[in-house]
């Protein structure tokens, strides 16, 4: 018997992932609630504003086959229409064409790397799907060293 204590999306992903055959979970312990987010700058309004309303835009039946997709259980043909953005939104985006994104790859289904290196899960998805340029990526293994996201990225990171 193995017991697991944190997220149960980022369990079930990885037991999905790695252990579909071997480890099932058998019971889900009452927690507090936990609240998954995407960060942003806080002079980034626009940006907040454009992630809220694409997550909150989804119907549940999206907000599953999208998961599924994530759990490597599905596929995004659903989701083969452009995202639909306000005057402001297409404006912001033309101004800023080129972002610079720090990927976890420790979080799944949110954020994780394939074996090649690429960006997967909802950040993967979510970027291909905004009409940038340019994404920058880079990298910051830190995270499991520090215990607040407020510590993890440094002025000289350029964020």
């Amino acid at each position: 018997m193995i017991t697991l204590f944190g997220s149960n999306i980022i369990t079930s992903s990885m037991i999905s992932r790695y252990f579909t055959h071997s480890l099932n979970v058998v019971k889900y312990y009452n927690s507090p609630r936990q609240y998954n987010f995407f960060l942003t700058r806080k002079e980034s309004v626009i940006l907040n504003d454009v992630l809220n309303r694409f997550v909150d835009a989804l119907t549940n039946e999206v907000r599953y086959e999208v998961s599924q997709n994530w759990l490597d259980t599905g596929n995004l043909a659903f989701l083969n229409k452009p995202l639909e953005l306000t005057e402001h939104e297409k404006q912001w985006i033309k101004q800023h064409p080129n972002l610079k994104v720090l990927e976890n790859p420790y979080s799944p289904p949110y954020s994780m790397t394939d074996e090649n290196g690429s960006v997967r899960g909802v950040m993967g998805t979510f970027l291909i799907l905004l009409p940038c340029k340019q994404v920058k990526f880079f990298s910051d293994h830190r995270f499991t060293q520090y215990p607040c996201w407020k510590h993890s990225l440094a002025p000289e990171d350029g964020i």
